[in-house]
């Protein structure tokens, strides 16, 4: 388990549950630039982990439950997760894909490995074309991290929103299935009063999910 996995689970936790820093910090005891740090910088250990992973069950937010004690398990030095646990769900379910998608772009992305393959080159003979390319090939690539930093930023933000969103919506569903009622979900997940826009106008948040969730059961139920 990376420590970028455990900061991640830190923020999409929060995001799942619509706590702000200062809020979410109020929850595990922790001040607000506490929960910055484990969101940035260096992730949360020991007990703090312990504490988030019981506050992640508590909330339904199973993914990040399972990222929290496998991240403890690392520290303590024993196994990690088996292969039948809940896992995060991947960038690609909401809506990033790793692979180029046409011909442009995997062009560009040859072109683009070939460019920083030549600039971690180290067998380069010094003052010849070759070191020549390798130190342009070095510049080109500070140009495309300069040039790409806004966009990964976005694109990392947007994805652990979406996640949070998929571990909201999981955890409804799981809440409901443990039979808590719909007016209660709203309550533990802090969600009274939020809508979301169907065919039929705005609902219930929690009324859509499960909703959903009803009719995909009722589909594999009638295959």
């Amino acid at each position: 388990m990376s420590n970028d996995d455990v900061k991640s689970a830190v923020r999409r936790l929060r995001l799942a549950l619509e706590k702000t820093q200062t809020e979410f910090g109020a929850l595990i005891g922790k001040g607000l630039a506490t929960v910055q740090r484990y969101e940035t910088l260096v992730p949360p250990k020991g007990k703090v982990l312990v504490r988030l992973q019981r506050l992640a069950e508590s909330k339904g937010v199973d993914e990040c439950a399972v990222i929290f004690r496998d991240a403890l398990l690392d520290e303590l030095g024993v196994g990690g997760l088996q292969s039948d646990e809940v896992r995060p769900p991947a960038a690609v379910s909401v809506g990033f894909y790793a692979h180029p998608q046409t011909p442009e772009e995997e062009e560009m992305v040859f072109d683009v490995l070939q460019v920083m393959r030549e600039a971690r080159s180290t067998s380069v003979p010094p003052n010849s074309s070759v070191q020549l390319r390798r130190d342009q090939a070095i510049a080109n690539v500070k140009l495309l991290k300069k040039a790409t930093k806004s966009a990964r930023t976005e694109r990392v933000e947007a994805v652990e929103f979406g996640q949070a969103n998929e571990d909201q919506k999981a955890a409804i569903v799981r809440l409901f299935e443990s039979g808590k009622s719909a007016s209660a979900i709203e309550d533990e997940l802090s969600l009274r009063g939020h809508r979301v826009w169907t065919s039929g106008g705005p609902v219930s948040m929690v009324d859509a999910v499960l909703a959903e969730h009803k009719k995909k059961s009722d589909e594999r139920e009638s295959r």
